[in-house]
């Protein structure tokens, strides 16, 4: 490809204005498309291309070496694409007229110019910063720069905080919350909005709140800061609650601002949302001056609306885009689909495409599938739970969006939905995809392929179906039928329901009404819509709860929560231990808790010798097993003691379980049922207890 010139002959002038993830791109790509081209980088700051995904995991000691943190180097750069890189040189106006920009050298104090032909904005975007909160108050972080996150270990280091605050729950501050408790400290995460995450829809962010709480992170929601001050030796935290949080350090992660003053002060049209308007091949207002990255504003690839999308993956993509058009190669960028995943904990969260209140938003006849199932077949050991909701148009069947939670295979799912919207499949195709399947990976039918299955049945009027929150307001139409076992429905079920199991409805179908809707519920799902077919056979009019009796429970936000182990406020009086004394003192709380004794409720313990030689993890285990992980609550506890009244007194059972909550059930189970638990090691995703059966 042959490199345009400047009007002069010469070889082109493209000056980039911001040294990380988009700047550093366009370098990339530009050298793929031309090697003659005169190419300056300034950034304002010390470093480029630092990876700033991974400050979390850096500021949380997991990523121990900070040089891995800032893998490219000026002179790295210069070497490997032949360019010229300035750090600590900010560009402070630009001359659009003159074609020239204003330049200040931070170390030296002075100022010069700098002619360009094309001139490419990638200035990135700056935490945000509320004014209810004092700038250079000591203790109070952002966490977006490198040196933010050298400010928090310091502090770490140096103050030894207990507890610490976290202002935002999207993706900055779930990772710095998790990561905060990496370190020992007890968290309490503040956020305005109703749910966690609030980019993902309130029944995928209810599982993530059963996750939090499990991790002994406490949530507060619907407050906003009023104020963050000093108080004596610790910081106060007021919200708009009443609430007054007492913490050692606060941590602001309530989103990003896209760096537009430049581009503003320029004359460049900027959007609604504060970001650099851009057209598909990325050029600004001015068509000799391109923008991308965290500043400009484009359009959601789905639904055409204007977006922010401050995502790594389509910067790449859009550097890409504007090197190949400044070069010749036009490509247009079809906007984000804003697909990404986020780690919390042990757990992932994926998404791609848009929300269902989005589409609620913009007025779409969308349609809906909420899917509880597991990353492989359950017979395999270490089935997951994997919780997948898929959203799609009514009309055409086109998918739209699609989020999933799980220890494992989230992510995997995600992908495949998102290469199906990009392909502009339907729910149809989704249902008959071919997918890879061994036991250990996954299942027949995958999980993307139930999901589709689900909706296209939706589509075609096989499948009619409620959602969890039009069982709510008292509908004097409708009969909730729970078709679980007695035993399950005794365990908890959805007010009002009348419970008939599965197995006994053709032979007590008489018991239910001919004038009322039926609202079939079962754990998942699955087994609700064979009743389903079975009753409108009979004549009735009759709808398979979406997801079951878990949908229901995650819509209410009525997850079982694990007992928590420690305070949610904390006195600031003493000082936080180091990572090893603190992974020391919770071993020590462990053989406490399973030393000789009584448990919480009263379940009786082994002593610690006893234990020693009941678990010695040498010998191979000869009592009986049990393997209830992927199962949900009250699974785990149903299986429990179907196993339990199959072994004779004295015998053992160990039990392995996924269920955050199993402990604290396993303990109420116990006490009520004379079980005596002999061994308890739990984490919020898995389990092992050894029961021993008394009578």
């Amino acid at each position: 490809m042959t490199s345009p010139r400047s009007l002069s002959g010469t070889p082109l002038r493209v000056v980039v204005v911001g040294g990380h993830t988009g700047g550093t791109s366009f370098l990339s790509q530009a050298r793929r498309f031309s090697d003659n081209a005169h190419i300056t980088l300034l950034e304002r700051g010390a470093h480029v291309g630092y990876v700033s995904c991974g400050l979390a995991y850096y500021a949380g000691g997991l990523i121990p070496d900070r040089a891995t943190m800032l893998p490219m180097r000026p002179a790295t750069l210069e070497r490997r694409f032949g360019v010229e890189v300035k750090v600590n040189h900010e560009v402070t106006a630009i001359d659009r007229a003159g074609k020239r920009v204003m330049v200040r050298d931070l170390e030296r104090g002075a100022s010069h110019e700098l002619p360009y032909d094309k001139l490419v904005l990638a200035p990135g975007a700056s935490a945000l910063w509320p004014d209810t909160v004092e700038r250079n108050l000591a203790g109070v972080f952002a966490l977006r720069r490198i040196h933010d996150a050298d400010g928090i270990i310091q502090w770490i280091e140096q103050q030894r905080p207990r507890h610490a605050t976290v202002i935002g729950a999207g993706f900055i501050g779930l990772e710095a919350a998790e990561n905060l408790r990496r370190r020992g400290l007890a968290v309490t995460v503040v956020e305005r909005a109703s749910h966690v995450l609030p980019r993902i829809d309130a029944e995928m962010a209810a599982l993530l709140h059963q996750h939090l709480a499990a991790h002994d992170v406490e949530l507060k929601l619907r407050a906003a800061v009023t104020r963050v001050a000093m108080n004596s030796h610790s910081l106060l935290v007021q919200l708009s609650d009443g609430t007054n949080l007492h913490t050692d350090m606060v941590v602001l992660a309530l989103g990003l601002k896209a760096d537009s003053a430049l581009a503003e002060s320029a004359g460049l049209a900027t959007g609604d949302l504060g970001g650099i308007m851009v057209d598909e091949y990325l050029r600004t207002s001015d068509p000799d001056i391109y923008a991308l990255g965290d500043a400009i504003q484009t359009r959601c690839a789905i639904t055409g609306v204007d977006t922010l999308c401050q995502l790594a993956g389509p910067i790449g993509r859009q550097a890409r885009v504007a090197a190949a058009h400044m070069f010749g190669g036009p490509t247009p960028y079809k906007g984000s689909m804003g697909t990404f995943a986020c780690k919390v904990f042990d757990r992932a969260v994926a998404m791609t495409g848009v929300s269902e209140k989005q589409l609620k938003a913009g007025g779409w006849n969308y349609g809906k599938v909420f899917l509880p199932s597991t990353q492989h077949v359950a017979y395999y050991p270490g089935a997951k739970a994997l919780f997948l909701k898929l959203l799609f148009d009514r009309d055409s069947g086109r998918v739209l969006g699609a989020q999933a939670i799980g220890e494992d295979g989230a992510d995997k799912r995600i992908d495949v939905v998102a290469t199906a919207i990009t392909a502009g499949m339907t729910v149809e195709d989704l249902e008959y995809l071919e997918l890879c399947y061994a036991p250990p990976y996954g299942a027949p039918k995958d999980a993307v392929n139930m999901a589709g299955a689900m909706a296209a049945g939706v589509r075609r009027g096989q499948k009619r179906v409620l959602y969890p929150e039009e069982l709510n307001g008292g509908r004097d139409d409708l009969v909730v039928l729970d078709t679980r076992s007695a035993d399950e429905f005794a365990v908890s079920h959805i007010p009002g329901a009348v419970n008939i199991p599965d197995e006994e409805v053709r032979k007590r179908v008489q018991e239910l009404p001919r004038d009322k809707h039926i609202a079939i519920v079962c754990q998942i799902g699955i087994k609700a819509n064979n009743v389903q077919r079975f009753l409108e056979l009979q004549g009735y009019e009759a709808s398979t709860v979406m997801g079951g009796y878990t949908a229901w429970m995650t819509a209410m936000d009525r997850l079982p929560v694990p007992t928590r182990k420690n305070g949610a406020t904390h006195s600031t009086t003493e000082t936080a231990m180091p990572d090893r004394r603190a992974r020391s003192d919770r071993r020590a709380q462990i053989e406490r808790r399973t030393s000789v004794g009584s448990g919480p409720n009263g379940v009786e313990r082994r002593t610690g010798s006893e234990r020693r030689r009941l678990v010695a993890r040498r010998q191979p285990w000869a009592g009986a097993e049990l393997d209830v992980r992927g199962l949900c609550c009250p699974g785990p506890i149903l299986k429990l003691r179907e196993q339990m009244a199959g072994l004779n007194a004295g015998q053992l059972l160990r039990v392995q379980a996924s269920d955050p909550a199993f402990p604290t059930d396993l303990e109420v189970w116990a006490k009520r049922t004379g079980v005596r638990v002999v061994y308890v090691a739990s984490a919020p995703n898995h389990s092992v207890a050894i029961c021993e059966k008394n009578r």
